[in-house]
């Protein structure tokens, strides 16, 4: 096993690190340069700098009663990145500067608990899949794939796009707590049910929404001078809704409709229909 109190350096330039024995202890941060990486800590683990190909990552490998958690450091993965915390809280190093750059896809399992990587340089660039437990945040500065996350039961949940946001076509259930789902320079279209309590659809080039949308709590719809378009599904507003396209067009037809609450509405030539 490797115990390091201090900070460990890795550079193999592109050589193939392989670091993988559940005993090992990285105490300090671990700085990674090289080709394929695989390191396992025992405990909670901290990342530095990375420059790597696919990186997969584990931490508290031999599942103890209290696990750290695992900060992923800022940097940039040529290839896959699989991080695994077993219940640990997955971040990220947060300066003004950081980021994390990932090529391939990138999978994080936190079991049950937190994932926050919302430095907003952040660039996943192919699919991302979430696993993970109370609070569920990712951000990036371009589009943004999502796989289907899966959630523990009243969890919540946020992804910010800088450009679009692509949603799975699969439900996103976050219970009594809150969703939101915002495409900052682009458009979001709904691809599976959403529900929630609290539940915030976003998207400045336009929304439009074809899946059951259930919010037990206040429901916010907003573009920037664009369209919001109901094409299917229907909406199911316990609160209160709030719809804004500054000057864009609102269409949310469906004869199921059900806003329980007021509706508020900002924007051009506007249709609304409840049951």
């Amino acid at each position: 096993k490797i115990l390091a109190s201090g900070t460990t350096t890795v550079n193999t330039v592109t050589g193939a690190i392989i670091l993988t024995s559940i005993s090992n202890d990285f105490q300090g941060p671990v700085n990674l340069t090289g080709g394929t990486t695989q390191i396992t800590d025992a405990n909670g683990l901290t990342l530095g700098t990375l420059s790597t190909g696919a990186l997969t990552v584990i931490a508290n490998a031999p599942l103890p009663a209290t696990p750290g958690a695992l900060n992923l450091g800022s940097g940039t993965v040529g290839g896959d990145l699989q991080a695994t915390s077993n219940n640990g809280a997955v971040t990220q190093a947060t300066g003004a500067t950081e980021k994390l750059v990932v090529t391939g896809i990138t999978t994080i399992d936190a079991g049950a608990e937190t994932i926050t990587l919302t430095q907003q340089n952040n660039d996943f660039q192919n699919t991302v899949n979430l696993t993970g437990g109370t609070s569920v945040n990712i951000q990036d500065i371009n589009n943004l794939l999502l796989g289907a996350p899966v959630l523990a039961q009243n969890t919540a949940f946020s992804a910010i796009a800088g450009q679009t946001l692509t949603l799975p076509a699969a439900p996103i259930a976050t219970g009594n707590q809150t969703l939101t789902l915002r495409s900052l320079n682009g458009s979001l279209a709904t691809s599976g049910n959403l529900s929630g309590t609290g539940i915030t659809l976003s998207g400045s080039s336009g929304l439009t929404i074809g899946h059951d949308v259930t919010d037990a709590g206040n429901l916010s719809l907003s573009t920037t001078d664009n369209m919001i378009n109901q094409t299917g599904g229907k909406i199911l507003a316990s609160g209160t809704t709030t719809v804004n396209t500054v000057t864009g067009a609102i269409i949310l037809t469906s004869i199921s409709n059900d806003f329980q609450g007021p509706v508020n509405l900002t924007g051009g030539t506007t249709q609304i229909t409840d049951a």
